[in-house]
């Protein structure tokens, strides 16, 4: 897959939003909160995870754009190659670096809300971003190198998507405990 703009980008994570709303609407408080055999983190502890990375990186977007310039012709895509990469690492484990990793202390609903605001702020953006160049300005990921904003955002929603493919493995085994 290949994004030639900023507005696609978004428009799947709007995709990836209603699943994760629809997914976790069935989802009691207990079973949040419960930890299933052989699982690190309880359903609370993933999405506060989840929405922990989200913050960041929407902060990390806003910083990049706001040291790049207007662009008429700014060309924000991300390429095959990027998502090959990311496709490729994100078929092994992870471990979560500590400043995104759980408390433990935060409702489930608060993450999800958290997470919302954190879409809804960067789905804001995206009329200005579209109309800057953010090619140029890259960052460093610890397992996918430098990467640009629109890369960012990218990664942005395939997490939500792989921990929410996580969390219905998570739930499931909840349930049948």
């Amino acid at each position: 897959m290949e994004y030639r703009s900023i507005a696609e980008i978004i428009s799947e994570g709007e995709t990836v939003r209603a699943a994760t709303r629809e997914f976790t609407s069935g989802i009691t408080v207990a079973e949040s909160e419960r930890l299933a055999d052989g699982e690190k983190w309880t359903l609370r502890e993933l999405f506060e995870h989840v929405s922990l990375v989200d913050s960041s990186l929407l902060k990390l977007i806003q910083m990049l754009a706001a040291k790049s310039g207007p662009s008429e012709t700014a060309s924000n895509s991300v390429a095959g190659e990027f998502i090959e990469r990311m496709n490729g690492v994100y078929t092994k484990k992870l471990e979560a670096p500590d400043r995104v990793r759980p408390t433990g202390n935060v409702a489930m609903s608060e993450s999800l809300q958290s997470i919302e605001e954190s879409f809804a702020a960067l789905k804001a953006m995206a009329e200005t971003l579209e109309g800057t160049d953010l090619m140029g300005l890259k960052y460093p990921h610890p397992y996918f190198g430098e990467m640009t904003a629109p890369e960012w955002m990218v990664l942005r929603n395939a997490h939500e998507t792989r921990h929410v493919e996580q969390a219905k493995g998570i739930l499931a085994k909840v349930r049948a405990q």
